[in-house]
This record gives structure tokens, C-alpha cells and sequence, in this order.
């Protein structure tokens, strides 16, 4: 029994040391085995005092309990991962409202960036999309912010192909002098001239269009050239889950909204 009560001891420590291990990514999971981790450990604690004292009766009660404590904290984690898995957005972002919690990178960088089309004021790390462009991204409760960065994208647009679990199909988003937005497949949809009324009719999202640099001697429009595009996207229209963001040609951005 003092070999159970030690391991006792031991694995509450190690399950305190997950729960903090894995305070950003699950806080069901991670509440489950702090609360655990801290009942093994103090069973384990409490059954070697008693040994010590010769108290056998409640050592037994307790060298069980501790066994019991793991056992627990084994179904708890699964029954957490699946409720966790099957959270409605409103209990998420209610609950997330009433514990302050917020994911790793708003913690990290809690001031969101402005919507200029520069990616300097981002402090993730940047991911390659393809092999011509890179993107950083962030997000809080409400919005998520992407900022690609490319050669590529000098003197042209961008188009992407958004499926998110809010959106009932994809969606082509188109950012060049304009914005606009269409159901993606759907070519007759899109603004069909410069001055056609279905330009500006994005919702949910926005992104700094090309800036307007006065005339060339031809009278036609000049635009400033810029190697970054940077977007917005709530989240109550995109929803919340996996997003994937196709850049025809190019590759996708993967995120995971909270």
C-alpha cells in the first residue's frame, strides 16, 4: 500500500503539471485534471501521514480513494474531449466570457491589429501558403485578422475560397481596387464591369483594397503596388470551428476560429 499511496502522490503531480501543460488548448480537459491531479496528490499526501501514524483503517480508505482519483481522472478526460467536441458556440462563448479565458495568442498579443495591409503589427510566427506566399494570422472573441505577404501579390488582387461552418456553401471573396463576394461556381453572380452595383456587397468581412495613386498620362487609374493584402473576418458570419481559406493556384490557410 505505500507503493500505491507514492504512485498516488506522483500522478497527482504529473496531472497538475498537464492541466497547466494544456491550459490554452482544452480548459474542460484542463479543469478536469487540475481539480483531479490535486485530489490524487492530496489522497497519496494524506495516506503516507497516516501510515506513518498507524492509522490502517482510514489508510486503506484513502490508498483506495487515490486509486479511485485516477481512475477518474481517466473518464473525465474522455467525457470532457467529447463534450468539449460537442459545445454549442453560445456555451463556448459564454463560458469564455464568464472565466475570462481567452486562446494562447490573444493572451500572448492581446492588442488586434489594424486593418491597413501591413503585416507589421502581428506577432505570430508566419506560415507559408504555397511556395510564393506567407501569412500571419490572429484572432479574438469576435474577429480574425489575416495578413498575407508575397511578391505575388504586387500590382494584383487576391481571390479565396472561404468554407467555414457558417457559411451554408463556399464563398469566393474577391480583393483588388473593389470588394466583392459571390457563392464560389457561380460566375454569373460576380460584378461583371468595374461600375456593376454588386461590388461592395461584402458582409462579415473586410480588407484594405489596392490604394488609388492618381492617373497615368493615359487617364487611366494608378495603384499604389504592395507585396501585402490583409482581411478581417467575423466570426459571427464565418461561425466558429475549421475555416479554410483556398487561394486558387496558391494553396489554403487552415484555421481553427475558437
Amino acid at each position: 500500500m505505500i507503493y500505491l499511496a507514492i504512485a498516488a502522490a506522483l500522478l497527482g503531480a504529473c496531472l497538475c503539471g498537464y492541466a497547466l501543460a494544456t491550459a490554452d488548448d482544452n480548459i474542460e480537459i484542463t479543469v478536469v485534471a487540475l481539480a483531479l491531479g490535486v485530489v490524487t496528490m492530496a489522497a497519496g499526501a494524506a495516506t503516507l501521514w497516516l501510515r506513518r501514524r498507524g492509522e490502517r483503517p482510514l489508510h486503506w480508505l484513502l490508498g483506495a480513494s487515490a486509486g479511485v482519483s485516477a481512475g477518474l481522472f481517466v473518464g473525465g478526460a474522455v467525457v470532457a474531449s467529447v463534450a468539449s467536441a460537442a459545445m454549442t458556440d453560445a456555451f463556448r462563448s459564454a463560458f469564455t466570457r464568464a472565466h475570462n479565458i481567452q486562446a494562447a495568442t490573444v493572451l500572448r498579443d492581446p492588442s488586434p491589429p489594424l486593418t491597413d495591409g501591413a503585416c507589421t503589427d502581428y506577432h505570430g510566427a508566419a506560415r507559408h501558403v504555397g511556395e510564393a506566399l506567407t501569412y500571419v494570422t490572429h484572432q479574438d472573441r469576435d474577429f480574425v485578422w489575416v495578413c498575407l505577404q508575397g511578391a505575388a501579390l504586387r500590382g494584383r488582387g487576391l481571390d479565396l475560397v472561404a468554407a467555414a461552418p457558417g457559411l451554408s456553401a463556399p464563398l469566393h471573396i474577391h480583393v483588388s481596387a473593389q470588394l466583392g463576394e459571390w457563392p464560389e461556381g457561380n460566375a454569373a453572380a460576380a460584378p461583371q464591369s468595374p461600375t456593376d452595383a454588386r461590388w461592395w456587397n461584402n458582409q462579415g468581412w473586410t480588407a484594405q483594397a489596392m490604394r488609388f495613386n492618381g492617373l497615368a498620362a493615359d487617364g487611366r487609374p494608378r495603384f499604389r503596388e504592395s507585396d501585402s493584402i490583409e482581411l478581417q473576418f467575423a466570426k459571427a458570419r464565418f461561425g466558429r470551428g475549421a475555416w479554410r481559406l483556398g487561394i486558387p493556384e496558391m494553396g489554403a490557410i487552415e484555421i481553427d476560429a475558437y
